[in-house]
Protein backbone atom coordinates (compact mmCIF):
# COMPACT_ATOMS: atom_id res chain seq x y z
CA UNK A 1 0.00 0.00 0.00
CA UNK A 2 2.72 2.50 0.65
CA UNK A 3 4.44 2.57 -2.64
CA UNK A 4 0.65 2.72 -4.06
CA UNK A 5 -0.32 5.53 -2.01
CA UNK A 6 2.23 8.11 -4.00
CA UNK A 7 0.99 7.39 -7.19
CA UNK A 8 -2.83 6.64 -7.17
CA UNK A 9 -5.89 8.03 -5.95
CA UNK A 10 -8.12 6.45 -3.28
CA UNK A 11 -11.11 4.74 -6.01
CA UNK A 12 -7.80 2.79 -7.69
CA UNK A 13 -6.15 1.76 -4.02
CA UNK A 14 -9.67 0.09 -2.89
CA UNK A 15 -10.14 -1.56 -5.87
CA UNK A 16 -6.81 -2.88 -5.38
CA UNK A 17 -7.36 -4.01 -1.39
CA UNK A 18 -10.67 -5.51 -3.11
CA UNK A 19 -9.05 -7.99 -5.56
CA UNK A 20 -6.75 -9.13 -2.58
CA UNK A 21 -9.77 -10.06 -0.69
CA UNK A 22 -9.01 -8.33 1.76
CA UNK A 23 -12.02 -7.56 5.19
CA UNK A 24 -14.44 -4.26 4.31
CA UNK A 25 -13.77 -3.34 7.64
CA UNK A 26 -10.18 -3.04 6.91
CA UNK A 27 -10.39 -1.43 3.76
CA UNK A 28 -12.74 1.46 5.12
CA UNK A 29 -10.17 2.25 7.36
CA UNK A 30 -7.41 2.22 5.47
CA UNK A 31 -9.99 4.71 3.14
CA UNK A 32 -10.56 7.39 6.07
CA UNK A 33 -7.24 7.19 6.73
CA UNK A 34 -6.30 8.19 3.20
CA UNK A 35 -9.38 10.55 2.11
CA UNK A 36 -7.42 13.52 4.18
CA UNK A 37 -4.36 12.99 1.80
CA UNK A 38 -5.83 12.87 -1.66
CA UNK A 39 -5.52 16.67 -2.86
CA UNK A 40 -2.29 16.56 -2.13
CA UNK A 41 -1.24 13.22 -3.92
CA UNK A 42 -2.38 14.29 -6.88
CA UNK A 43 -1.99 17.24 -7.26
CA UNK A 44 1.60 16.17 -7.07
CA UNK A 45 1.18 13.55 -9.80
CA UNK A 46 -0.13 16.29 -11.72
CA UNK A 47 3.01 18.57 -10.93
CA UNK A 48 5.21 15.29 -12.19
CA UNK A 49 3.55 14.92 -15.21
CA UNK A 50 2.24 18.12 -16.38
CA UNK A 51 2.62 21.00 -14.16
CA UNK A 52 1.04 23.66 -16.23
CA UNK A 53 -3.08 24.25 -16.21
CA UNK A 54 -4.57 23.40 -19.65
CA UNK A 55 -4.96 25.94 -22.08
CA UNK A 56 -7.97 24.08 -24.11
CA UNK A 57 -10.89 21.59 -24.17
CA UNK A 58 -8.60 18.81 -25.04
CA UNK A 59 -5.76 19.76 -22.77
CA UNK A 60 -7.86 19.45 -19.86
CA UNK A 61 -9.50 16.22 -21.04
CA UNK A 62 -6.59 15.01 -21.55
CA UNK A 63 -5.04 15.52 -17.70
CA UNK A 64 -8.41 14.83 -16.42
CA UNK A 65 -8.54 11.53 -17.90
CA UNK A 66 -4.63 10.81 -16.94
CA UNK A 67 -5.77 11.76 -13.46
CA UNK A 68 -8.74 9.62 -13.28
CA UNK A 69 -6.81 6.30 -15.40
CA UNK A 70 -4.93 7.20 -11.87
CA UNK A 71 -8.23 6.82 -9.25
CA UNK A 72 -8.11 9.94 -8.10
CA UNK A 73 -11.69 11.57 -7.94
CA UNK A 74 -13.43 13.58 -9.99
CA UNK A 75 -14.14 16.64 -7.17
CA UNK A 76 -9.96 16.75 -6.74
CA UNK A 77 -9.26 16.30 -10.09
CA UNK A 78 -11.82 19.40 -10.89
CA UNK A 79 -9.76 21.57 -8.15
CA UNK A 80 -6.70 20.73 -9.33
CA UNK A 81 -7.59 21.75 -12.77
CA UNK A 82 -9.56 25.10 -12.24
CA UNK A 83 -5.58 25.96 -10.71
CA UNK A 84 -6.75 25.78 -6.59
CA UNK A 85 -3.84 25.18 -4.96
CA UNK A 86 -5.12 23.46 -1.39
Amino acid sequence: MHRRVLRYGNQRIAQEFKEHSLPDAIIKAQMDHLAASEFERCLAVWEKKFGTLPENISEKARQSRFLAGRGFSGAVIQRILKGMKA
